[in-house]
């Protein structure tokens, strides 16, 4: 923890950080050593706090709202570092410091408001509990992505505080029987909870992984699965080698050179020493070959009857493609 600016607010840090008060000496320190007299410091600047702050609220009590207001500023900015402490103490990598630290200053304002100096003159002892209580219910409300129920939120912080003592006992990590022994709850539930981890921020998908291996330098989107459009294309390109088979060789190199090399007409009647005219009318016989091979003759059905589903948008496909190809070539030779 960094230290604070003065002695006055160093004391109360410690003492909110750690839950115990460290103004008074430690059993076996000499009164003259530097830590008892830090410890004597710390101690009276903290009476002196407690003091000020003790007269501010006996001024506010008889004042008007507008220096009231300005009362209770000054209240607030005496104790400003102590929301900083309580917000730093519940701040982790999955929550924003500065909205902790806002939330945290805003449990100290209402703190200052609802202190009532009849019941207490302890104002600190008050606005520590005040203050960790927005914070955690800023955490409960806000700090999910996909919010659980609350009894799994209540189920998982009770998991937290058990798996530390089951450590120290079990010399190891508690696995979801132990902890559901340890509460006495249902092994669902614990491990509900323990999958609830997740929903308080999901994973980046632009997040490198963190293990040895080929994927460790990329991300979370680039390993994850996705529609294949060549496997999309399989049933149809199964369709097309078997209708080619019952081509002639010649012509089956002229479909080759033209849809696989993507051959223009002229090198292709180059090649075979015929005119461009001639390869088009080729190519137009060659797909209708294929497109009689693939659609067949339409077979007599009633009208109600429907093709297979998944078959029949295939071969239309294909057929209405062929065709395309076949009125362009045709066009291409015409001209």
């Amino acid at each position: 923890m960094p230290p604070c600016p003065n002695a006055e607010v160093s004391s109360t840090s410690r003492r909110v950080g750690r839950g115990a008060s460290v103004t008074e000496p430690s059993r076996g320190t000499s009164p003259g050593s530097p830590r008892a007299r830090a410890a004597a410091r710390s101690r009276q600047a903290d009476d002196a706090r407690r003091e000020r702050t003790a007269a501010h609220f006996a001024a506010a009590a008889a004042s008007t709202p507008e220096a009231r207001l300005g009362i209770h500023q000054r209240i607030v900015l005496d104790h400003i570092e102590i929301a900083e402490v309580i917000a730093r103490r519940y701040a982790s990598p999955r929550s924003d410091w500065s909205d902790l630290k806002q939330v945290a200053c805003l449990g100290l304002i209402k703190a200052v408001k609802g202190f009532d100096t009849a019941k207490g003159t302890d104002f600190v002892a008050y606005c520590v509990p005040t203050i960790a209580g927005e914070v955690k219910r800023h955490l409960r409300d806000h700090g999910w992505f996909v919010r659980p129920p609350r009894s799994v939120q209540d189920l998982r912080a009770r998991i937290r505080e058990e798996s530390h003592s089951l450590v120290q006992a079990l010399g190891r990590e508690p696995s979801s029987q132990d902890l559901a022994g340890a509460l006495s709850v249902g092994l669902g539930p614990i491990i509900e909870a323990l999958q609830s981890e997740g929903s308080l921020r999901p994973a980046s998908l632009d997040v490198t992984g963190d293990s040895d291996g080929d994927d460790c330098a990329r991300g979370l989107q680039e390993v994850l699965g996705s529609d294949d459009a060549v496997l999309a294309q399989a049933e149809l390109r199964v369709l097309v080698v078997q209708a080619c088979r019952g081509l002639a060789p010649r012509e089956r190199h002229i479909l080759y050179r033209r849809y696989f090399e993507d051959w223009t007409q002229a090198q292709i009647a180059l090649e075979l020493r015929i005119t461009q005219m001639q390869v088009s009318r080729l190519l137009g016989q060659i797909l209708a070959k294929l497109r009689l091979e693939l659609t067949g003759p339409p077979p007599p059905a009633p009208a109600s009857a429907s093709p297979p589903a998944g078959q029949a948008p295939l071969i239309s496909d294909l057929a209405a493609a062929i065709t395309s190809d076949a009125e362009t070539a045709s066009s291409a030779g015409s001209g």
